[in-house]
């Protein structure tokens, strides 16, 4: 996050791979005087949401629904143990938590 403060770069969005990140980067954003979200929105994944809503401004999150993944992948495994093929592409939902640090918020 030092870097790209310092590196000159113009950036108006951050999207951070999970919540503890999105964390250090709203902490190291407000230390360096930048705004969130007037300057910069900033998202990241997982919607731990002890985490993302007792941030300073709450974190805007993706749910990516791991229980759900989980109980999908249980699932595959047992058809997969009693015989069955899986086949194609499995897909799980996720979808998007606004907070404060988003300008939608």
């Amino acid at each position: 996050m030092r870097d790209l403060l310092t590196s000159g770069t113009e950036f108006n969005g951050l999207i951070c791979g999970n919540d503890q990140i999105g964390r250090g980067a709203l902490d190291s954003l407000a230390r360096a005087g930048v705004r969130v979200p007037e300057d910069v929105a900033v998202v990241s994944h997982d919607n731990w949401e002890l985490l993302a809503t007792q941030c300073t401004p709450q974190l805007s999150t993706v749910d990516n629904r791991y229980r759900e993944l989980g109980r999908m992948a249980s699932q595959a495994l047992l058809r997969m143990m009693n015989g069955e093929r899986e086949r194609g592409v499995v897909t799980s939902p996720c979808s998007l938590v606004v907070r404060e640090s988003t300008l939608g918020a």
